[in-house]
């Protein structure tokens, strides 16, 4: 018996290994769906406005939607969702232009057009009082989405969120003023770049790895850059809102974050009436993925306070 699982164990590692080097997308795409699968994820499809839209679902308990930030796509939370999805039923879609979401040459992209659809995502779903999360650009909706549909939302989390223009230049905003944008990636070097300026530490990836990942960026870098001038070109700020938010709220940033500075906070605090916040030491942008075991953790706490 031995013997034969050594041999079979020889065979997966073979396989992992040629798969590596002349299937490095296949791979890649498995260990994915084998992160899903441990965070009790499954893939859906629905339609949003003539888009067909991936989103992951599972779980058990209130619902629990999580927004994703520019660039990224529904599998930044599939992570931290293995320690949510024994508590809430997860939805975690690709907003309209990115990841596997359909991208239309004549849409808009732009704040209004995405917060209806996110309000159509959730209609469509039957999903009338949900826990509404966002990370950075997926933030800044959940905000904004709030803010137009209150009752809509029962607990708003947001992490990293932009929208805060009265922070101090972070190392990300000095590079646009440069002409640069730094979440546009075409090369390795911007790639590594992009890593540096999300995590504290950023993670060592794979160099075939780094193929797939550049393969895949470098498709939609010009649609990006067009939706980044659109929403961000004539951004309406958090400190601009009118009301502030009664929405019982989680406000979590890393200090390290050199995407969006976490003096951002001071700018949601005055729209935020009932917000908790955590400052997380040693984290960059993304703490859902630096810390997601922590993160969760803080956010079950809130949740039951």
């Amino acid at each position: 018996m031995t013997n034969i699982l050594l041999i079979v164990l020889g065979l997966v590692l073979g396989c992992l290994v040629l798969s590596y080097f002349f299937a490095p997308a296949r791979l890649f795409d498995a260990l994915v769906l084998f992160t899903r699968f441990r965070a009790k994820l499954n893939l859906r499809y629905c339609d949003v406005d003539g888009h067909r839209i991936p989103y992951l679902v599972g779980g058990d308990g209130p619902p629990l939607v999580l927004l994703h930030g520019f660039g990224a796509d529904k599998d930044h939370w599939s992570v931290v969702s293995r320690y949510l999805t024994n508590h809430f039923t997860v939805y975690a879609p690709d907003l309209p232009g990115f990841g596997g979401a359909d991208r239309k040459i004549e849409a808009s992209y732009g704040r209004e057009a995405q917060i209806e659809r996110l309000k159509m995502f959730l209609d469509g779903l039957n999903l009338s009082e949900i826990n509404l999360g966002g990370s950075s650009m997926g933030g800044y909706l959940a905000f904004m989405f709030a803010h137009r549909y209150p009752n809509s939302v029962n607990k708003l989390w947001l992490l990293a969120p932009a929208g805060a223009l009265s922070a101090e230049p972070s190392e990300f905003m000095l590079a646009l003023e440069e002409n640069s944008n730094p979440l546009i990636v075409e090369t390795e070097t911007q790639l590594g770049e992009l890593a540096r300026l999300c995590f504290f530490k950023p993670p060592s990836i794979p160099k075939r790895f780094k193929k797939v990942l550049l393969d895949r960026s470098s498709r939609v870098a010009d649609f990006n850059r067009r939706i980044f001038e659109e929403i961000f070109d004539s951004p309406l700020a958090v400190e601009d809102i009118n009301d502030a938010l009664q929405t019982r709220s989680l406000l979590v940033w890393g200090d390290s974050d050199k995407v969006l500075d976490c003096s951002g906070i001071k700018g949601f605090q005055q729209k935020l009436m009932r917000a908790q916040t955590i400052l997380m030491p040693d984290v960059g942008h993304l703490p859902m993925i630096e810390k997601p075991r922590t993160v969760a953790t803080d956010f079950l706490n809130f949740y039951a306070g």
